[in-house]
């Protein structure tokens, strides 16, 4: 984090063996600051593993509201990607069922 903080970080979308960048780790921790960092260094929001999984699908998944709203606002397509069902961002949340995540609806309030 202090390499991106310092301007050091020459590609914010690296991936790791599996697909998943920075925003995609990120995504999953209870401290937003790590993922609103890196967003508003440029990373992309809308990271996608290699098995179609989204960042935005990571927060959902995790509940993280907080982590939902800032890839929202960073603007994370809501149709990108997919889980083994072919549930997009959207079906997944509404399928999980999982408090305010379930709330993501183009034109909705988040």
């Amino acid at each position: 984090m202090q390499c991106i903080l310092d301007g050091k970080m020459a590609n914010l979308n690296i991936v790791d063996g599996d697909g998943e960048s920075p925003v995609f780790v990120a995504a999953t921790n209870t401290e937003p600051d790590c993922l609103a960092t890196l967003l508003r260094a440029g990373a992309s929001p809308n990271a996608q593993a290699r098995d179609g999984f989204t960042a935005l699908m990571m927060a959902v998944r995790s509940g993280l509201v907080n982590n939902v709203r800032a890839i929202l606002e960073a603007g994370a397509d809501l149709h990108a990607g997919g889980d083994m069902m072919g549930r997009g961002p959207l079906e997944f949340a509404e399928a999980l069922a999982s408090g305010q995540a379930v709330r993501l609806r183009e034109g909705e309030s988040y």
